[in-house]
């Protein structure tokens, strides 16, 4: 009997804080909660887990080829969620983070096209040094999920734009009508097309 309890939990410990990884194509998805973020990840191995609350899915994958720096989050929040709603609740918290670290945000844009509101900028420095990263913060909702892509790429070249446009054109936030569907049944709620 303890080994059958011990290994239901070590099961349940695997589904809540184990890391999935893979490569390419990425869908993240919260226990529970009917709807995923689905994105091309790209060349690289990533990593996602659920946050200890369980509210929220966490993805990292770091090691591209080309130093684009890839994370996304999916959570589920207690409001009716669109793009532009979820960059304003969440940019706001994140924009306090970098002013209080005193960065400095160059060419500052906020927008909204097809299904994502985004804020982009550079970092020209960090603690002095000179960095040139390109960030971007993507952020898609629906129903009750809230997601948000973010991409950041050090000394950035014009030229790279296409490794940011590139990588969000494959996001897909999925939602459920219902919890019993199975994944071919699943609709697009936000879809940013190219």
């Amino acid at each position: 009997m303890k080994r059958l309890v011990l290994m239901a939990v070590l099961c349940l410990c695997a589904t809540l804080w184990g890391q999935q990884s893979g490569s390419g194509k990425a869908t993240m998805s919260i226990p529970g909660v009917g709807g995923s973020l689905e994105l091309n990840v790209g060349p690289v191995v990533w990593e996602s887990r659920v946050r200890s609350d369980g509210k929220e899915t966490q993805l990292q994958a770091m090691d591209r080829p080309d130093g684009l720096k890839v994370t996304a989050f999916l959570q589920r929040v207690d409001f009716a969620a669109n793009p532009e709603k979820c960059r304003d609740e969440w940019w706001t918290a994140t924009e306090k983070g970098y002013r209080e670290h005193h960065l400095k945000l160059d060419q500052f844009k906020k927008s909204s096209q097809e299904n994502m509101a985004r804020v982009e900028f550079i970092f020209p420095e960090f603690q002095g040094l000179p960095v040139r990263m390109k960030t971007v913060h993507a952020y898609m909702g629906a129903r009750d999920l809230c997601a948000e892509i973010h991409l950041s790429k050090v000394r950035f070249e014009p030229a790279e734009q296409k490794l940011f446009e590139d990588l969000l054109a494959t996001a897909r936030l999925r939602i459920e009508d219902s919890g019993s569907q199975s994944q071919k049944d699943k609709k697009p709620a936000n879809e940013v097309k190219k």
